[in-house]
């Protein structure tokens, strides 16, 4: 069974081994890869970063400028005319 490298034996095991072990590799670094691609771009679309979607953009200045009046940071009429703006 022994018999060196000549195809069968420990030799040529070892050489199977060796390549298997790297597609392993090669396989769950690509898998590792794209989870990690899949999370950073639902993220991104859920953090506002729709790609120049002004219907989005819009929405979420009006949200800030409602959290700056609520805060007390805007007058009614400073809030008023800057939701009007935004609204066209």
């Amino acid at each position: 069974m022994w018999y060196g490298n000549s195809g069968i034996g420990f030799g040529s095991m070892m050489g199977a081994m060796g390549v298997m072990g790297f597609v392993m590799i090669l396989f769950f670094g690509i898998l590792i890869f794209a989870v990690v691609f899949g999370v950073r771009m639902f993220t991104r679309t859920e953090r506002g970063y729709s790609g120049g979607n002004s219907s989005h953009d819009s929405g979420s200045a009006l949200h800030i400028v409602k959290e700056r009046y609520a805060r007390g940071e805007i007058s009614r009429d400073e809030y008023d005319r800057l939701r009007d703006e935004l609204k066209d």
